[in-house]
């Protein structure tokens, strides 16, 4: 950590995995930020990277005690596919950022498969990228307009 010290250079750590029934330990958490000295933590609370296969079960009550017990900004990843009311719980609890990968990739291929199904005499790779420029700016103001 002493390299970016000074540098203005913002440091993101993540903890637990961020897969389907995991969670992070909140004493884990408070040990890794001790040590680390982390601006910024992604601590695993049920989220995952990627598209949930079932349920989302996010731990609010330990989101709730990482918050309580460490002085840093939180982060949320594997944001994707979690419904508003669930994402502005979070942020009441302390999330900071939210990550939303997934369903940024999901909007872009989504449109380019559209519009190669609804152009298919474009084969301009520069034609075709852009048929998913589109919904990536829609999911993101909808992203958006969830913390307005």
């Amino acid at each position: 950590m002493q390299y970016i010290n000074g540098r203005d250079i913002l440091v993101e750590g993540e903890i637990g995995p961020i897969k389907e029934g995991s969670y992070a330990n909140l004493d884990d958490c408070i040990e890794y930020v001790k040590n680390t000295n982390i601006d910024i933590l992604a601590a695993s609370i049920g989220n995952i990277h990627g598209i949930y296969q079932g349920e989302v079960n996010l731990n609010y009550d330990l989101l709730k005690q990482i918050k309580e017990n460490i002085n840093k900004p939180l982060v949320l990843h594997g944001a994707s596919g979690i419904n508003e009311e669930m994402i502005k719980k979070c942020i009441s609890l302390g999330i900071a950022k939210i990550n939303v990968n997934t369903d940024l990739q999901l909007a872009w291929y989504n449109g380019v498969r559209e519009g190669i199904n609804n152009n298919p005499n474009i084969y301009d790779p520069r034609k075709v990228i852009g048929f998913g420029e589109e919904n990536i700016k829609k999911c993101i103001k909808n992203k958006l307009s969830i913390i307005e």
